[in-house]
């Protein structure tokens, strides 16, 4: 007889424990709410280049080697402009009027 008090007592607590609230928004149908802002700033690549293999995560010395290039690549795309630099030759192939939208 105690043992049954006490399994009960047990799968009571459980069942409480488990229909607590976990402090995450929900839709109305009950799914997680994801809403709201998103950042996608990241140095990282969304996709696992190929020389890291299967491997799970970075390395120090990587993480720093990547934020190294991305810095590099930064200040090359903006490095001061030259003022008199001559205009660029124009392209044989684009038509002389209306290639404002070629891509």
């Amino acid at each position: 007889m105690k043992r049954a008090i006490f399994c009960l007592l047990i799968l009571l607590s459980s069942a409480l424990a488990l229909s607590q609230d976990d402090g995450v928004p929900r839709t109305e149908w009950g799914a997680p709410d994801f809403q709201g802002v998103w950042r996608y700033a990241t140095l990282f690549p969304f996709e696992r280049p190929l020389e890291f293999g299967e491997k799970q995560s970075y390395s120090e010395a990587e993480v720093l080697a990547i934020e190294r290039a991305q810095h590099e690549r930064f200040d090359n795309a903006n490095n001061s402009v030259n003022l008199n630099r001559p205009a660029p030759p124009v392209a044989e192939s684009l038509p002389r009027v209306g290639n404002y939208d070629l891509f």
